[in-house]
């Protein structure tokens, strides 16, 4: 795979679409089947899409500090997403990494919490680390123990740890951050058939998405230090690859069901209390990717 040093860059001018303005936070989700990018209002429980130009939209991230949301995005199921940044004061878009095929494709894209670097993954060919002041990317490297294949990326609050989902999504391998390289130091949970989706708490908490046994996965705690485990949601409620945290640590919203696998977005504290169904059913298909707009 050979990445691309200077991405090709396009911007256009795009409308929100009425989207709530200083509403109060938001979450901003891909609908899987429908398509689109779309801006969930927490307070009055409206739904409005956000136009990017283009419905094929995968996995997102956004950035607080710097208001800026970054997705996969192409015209159609037959064409291989890109990377794109959207701007929600100027309302622009960005294309900061072109994919020409499948191969490579970079894809689960992360903001580093100084919101200088992006980074994404290639399942075959590693992680990749993009510069905003230099338009380039470049590979990481990955020291410390084997790791054959990369599933996605989650930085703790400060940004000098990191939370690998490895190939097989069994456990996570934490790592230190050293500019655009990783030193592994521990791999945990090992002892689950899956984990995705870790969201850190502060340095030593992350919230995940797993499950010990074939069937539904639920949202957990865990306290890597201390090795204390703690499971937050449980039957009749499933979860999928997907949650976020609010910036105060307090709230996860997360992609769930509770009959006929229709996946909503659904919200718990990190304590375990406040279980609540944010989304209902409707024209929208799965709500999934869901990140905090605040």
């Amino acid at each position: 795979m050979k990445i691309k040093l200077l991405c090709i860059v396009s911007i256009f001018i795009l409308s929100s679409n009425g989207l709530a303005q200083n509403s109060g936070p938001q979450i901003a989700f891909f609908a899987e089947h429908e398509g689109g990018l779309h801006i969930f209002d927490i307070r009055s429980g409206k739904i409005d899409q956000l136009n990017v130009g283009m419905s094929n939209i995968g996995n997102i991230d956004y950035h607080s500090g710097k208001k800026l949301l970054i997705f996969e995005g192409s015209n159609g199921h037959h064409e291989p997403r890109s990377l794109y940044i959207y701007d929600f004061d100027t309302k622009k878009i960005e294309k900061i990494y072109n994919s020409t095929s499948s191969d490579d494709a970079i894809y689960r894209p992360k903001f580093h919490p100084n919101g200088e670097y992006v980074f994404a993954v290639n399942y075959d060919n590693g992680i990749f680390i993009y510069s905003f002041s230099k338009n380039t990317w470049r590979k990481v490297k990955v020291d410390g123990k084997i790791l054959n294949n990369a599933q996605g990326i989650s930085f703790s609050r400060t940004g000098k740890r990191v939370a690998i989902s490895t190939g097989s999504f069994w456990g996570f391998l934490i790592a230190d951050v050293e500019k655009d390289s990783f030193t592994v130091k521990d791999f945990i949970l090992e002892e689950f058939r899956s984990c995705t989706s870790a969201k850190w708490k502060d340095e030593n908490t992350i919230i995940f998405v797993g499950r010990k046994k074939p069937g539904l996965q639920y949202v957990w705690k865990y306290s890597i230090d201390e090795k204390d485990l703690i499971q937050l949601t449980n039957d009749p409620i499933g979860s999928r690859d997907f949650l976020t945290l609010s910036n105060d640590g307090k709230t996860i919203v997360f992609t769930g069901t509770d009959k006929n696998f229709e996946w909503r977005l659904w919200k718990v504290s990190t304590n375990g209390n406040s279980l609540q169904k944010l989304t209902h059913g409707g024209n929208l298909s799965s709500h999934l990717s869901p990140v905090w707009i605040e």
